[in-house]
């Protein structure tokens, strides 16, 4: 979750019992030169606490990560963000399909190769 203008993560009431994790949670926001950081990478603007724990927040500077949250620090109706424990580098990438179904795949798009060359010489 990057480069969002806003905010990475916006959570708003109605949205309860969530667990956000295996994120890299970075460059979301407004960078704020005062903190060396980003607001708002998360927005937790329910009652609700969140569970972010095991996410990358590009950092491990607890005060940095900290000031990227906006939650009941903020105001105090709203739940709390509970960050540790947190990923200590970026979150590993989806994993590749199995073989099986790159072979499929690659089965599928030969077969509608054929046919559309078959369909174009029948109108030729």
């Amino acid at each position: 979750m990057h480069n969002n203008e806003d905010s990475g993560f916006y959570l708003r009431s109605g949205s309860t019992g969530n667990t956000i994790a295996n994120n890299s949670i970075i460059a979301n926001g407004v960078y704020n030169d005062t903190s060396g950081g980003y607001e708002w990478q998360f927005k937790n603007c329910q009652s609700s606490d969140v569970n972010t724990a095991s996410n990358w927040w590009g950092t491990n500077n607890e005060t940095r990560i900290d000031a990227s949250i906006y939650d009941q620090t903020h105001y105090a109706s709203y739940g709390e963000v509970i960050t540790s424990p947190r990923l200590d580098g970026p979150a590993p990438c989806a994993p590749v399909p199995e073989l099986p179904t790159i072979a499929l795949l690659a089965v599928g798009l030969l077969m509608l190769a054929g046919y559309v060359r078959i369909e174009r010489k029948k109108d030729e």
